[in-house]
Formats: structure tokens, C-alpha cells, sequence
């Protein structure tokens, strides 16, 4: 059998079925076990992140010359300083428990949700941020008593340090779309439709289906979670459920209810490595609760850090409310 043929039967497929709402959509490889005499009518890829990916999307997001917010309890922050890098969790960590099922229910048969959920998030790492605007800080109380303990946290303002984001590798930025519960996610429907017609049509189809649209599916949410408002910095480390993670630098945690979680570190002070985000910290906003002596002790810690460069320090804007 000429592979020629399954190639352009492979690109046919995600021209018609893929491109028309994810038109940057690539792969690393494409393949499968065929009796070489009978034509390949099937095929199962891995999706190949990039800093582009999302491009042409409606969650495409350009982060060059952003700042954003990341807000966190002084713990956090301190442990970010000391190891000079922040955590992106895997989805096993996050808050919302429809976390990437509520996309990707679509292609996930529930028994595969209920076996292989946790499998799937596990392969899923992300950091979630706010892009920086007047509103966000100074009026957005609701993400300070969600996500920094209630105003006794911080605020940390990053910048993406990286001169040419398109060198990146294995991550993207993207921003969250918040749909309605109960009401169809269009383009997602749009592309099951296209798969099964078109397997209907020329006996040709993916059997990951479900593995390929994991990037996508990891950035809608329901409307539960609008005021997060939420940027999200994504990183793919292993192709499907089940494989090892490839990436020798995904490390495991326990959480704060003692499950087993994995994250991968990004540096946030300058590195030569191009290839992944740069985000360093612009400065810190201690929270509107934190008392005068608790702000004083917190830089003392910081100073003690010796880090390489001096942080600037202040309180939040928003504690002018409260004055």
C-alpha cells in the first residue's frame, strides 16, 4: 500500500474536519498499525504545542508586551522566590471540577470520563492569570478573597521577559471562553458533525479524536467562573493518557488534600533558555487584609532571599477602599 495515498487522505481529513475553526493545527506524528494490502482507513496523531497553536481562534491570545496578575497567599509567593521559578499544575489540581470534561464531553464517551479522567489531567499542565488593567486591580476584590487568602495574600505582576515568543516550545497562551451551561459549544459540535460526516463520506477517520482536541478543549469553562476573566498559560507533557511523562523536569506534589499532583516549573528570573516562557516579576501587591506588621516582616523574608534582583513591593490599590 503506498503511504502517499494515506497521507493525502491525512491531510484531506484535517483540512475539511480540523482547519475550518483550528486552522493552525499541526502534528508531530501520524500513524497506526495497517495491513500494508488494504487501504489505511483510520489514523491517530499527536497534537504538537506551540506558542502559535491557537492562532486564527477564538481563544487565541497574543501575550507580547502584557503584564498580568497572579494572585496567590504569601506561602505561595515565598516559595516562588525561593525556588525562583512558578508551578504550572496539572488539571487534577485545579478548582473547577469540570475542568477540560466540560469541553471535551463531546468526544469523551462517559466511560471513558469515569476511567481515565484523572489519566487525562494529569497530562495537562496550566498557571492561570489575569490580564493587567485598572479594573483588575483596583476594583476586582473577588479574585483576592478567592485565590490570596481572602486579602491576606498577594498579588504578583509578571511580564513575559521572552523577546520573540515564537520560539517558545511546548507551551501556549490563551484566553478562556466562558459559555453558558446547558447550551451547545458551537465550533466543537461543528467538528464532531464534520467527523462523523466525513467518515460517513470517504471511510476515513481519526481514532484519537478526543486526545488530538485536548489543547482546545482545556480553555472553555462555564460561566460559573466569568470573573476570573482568566489567562491561561498552557503546557502539553505527555501525548496521551497513560504514557510516562516525557519531560524529566514534571515533577509530583501532595496537595493541599493530600492527592498526588504533578507540575512543571517555569523560571522567573532571566535564563538563557529561550524556549519556554520567561516571567518575570514586575512587582508584588500585598492584600487589602494584611496587617502593617505582617507587610513588614514579608520584606524582611524577601530581603533575606538575596534574590538577584530587587523586587518592588507595595500594597494593593485596592486597599484604598478600606482606608
Amino acid at each position: 500500500m503506498n503511504d502517499d495515498f494515506f497521507h493525502d487522505d491525512l491531510e484531506l481529513y484535517i483540512n475539511n474536519v480540523l482547519k475550518p475553526y483550528w486552522s493552525n493545527f499541526k502534528y508531530s506524528r501520524a500513524g497506526g498499525i495497517y495491513n500494508p494490502d488494504i487501504r489505511k482507513n483510520h489514523f491517530n496523531a499527536d497534537v504538537l504545542i506551540s506558542s502559535d497553536i491557537l492562532n486564527g481562534t477564538d481563544i487565541e491570545y497574543n501575550p507580547k508586551g502584557k503584564l498580568f496578575l497572579h494572585y496567590t497567599s504569601i506561602k505561595n509567593l515565598i516559595s516562588i522566590l525561593r525556588s525562583q521559578s512558578v508551578r504550572l499544575y496539572d488539571f487534577n489540581n485545579f478548582n473547577d471540577p469540570l475542568e477540560f470534561v466540560y469541553a471535551n464531553k463531546y468526544f469523551l464517551s462517559k466511560e471513558r470520563i469515569e476511567l481515565e479522567l484523572k489519566e487525562f489531567k494529569s497530562q495537562l499542565f496550566g498557571l492561570s492569570l489575569c490580564e493587567y488593567n485598572e479594573d483588575n486591580i483596583t476594583n476586582n476584590i473577588n479574585l483576592w478573597r478567592l485565590y490570596a487568602d481572602n486579602g491576606n495574600g498577594v498579588c504578583i505582576v509578571f511580564e513575559l521577559a521572552n523577546e520573540n515568543i515564537n520560539e517558545i516550545y511546548d507551551y501556549t497562551f490563551g484566553k478562556i471562553k466562558y459559555c453558558q451551561i446547558g447550551v451547545n459549544i458551537e465550533e466543537l459540535e461543528k467538528i464532531r458533525e464534520r467527523a462523523e460526516e466525513y467518515q460517513k463520506k470517504y471511510d476515513f477517520s481519526c481514532t484519537n479524536l478526543e486526545d488530538l482536541l485536548t489543547p482546545i478543549c482545556c480553555f472553555y469553562k462555564t460561566n460559573l467562573f466569568k470573573i476570573e476573566n482568566e489567562i491561561r498559560l498552557f503546557h502539553f507533557s505527555k501525548k496521551r493518557p497513560y504514557d510516562k511523562h516525557y519531560d524529566d523536569e514534571v515533577k509530583s506534589d501532595l496537595n493541599n488534600q493530600n492527592s498526588k499532583v504533578y507540575f512543571k516549573e517555569v523560571p522567573i528570573l532571566n535564563t538563557s533558555n529561550n524556549r519556554v516562557p520567561q516571567l518575570k516579576i514586575k512587582e508584588i501587591l500585598f492584600g487589602y487584609n494584611l496587617k502593617p506588621e505582617h507587610k513588614t516582616d514579608l520584606e524582611l523574608v524577601i530581603e533575606d532571599l538575596n534574590l538577584p534582583e530587587k523586587i518592588p513591593v507595595k500594597w494593593s490599590p485596592i486597599k484604598n477602599h478600606f482606608i
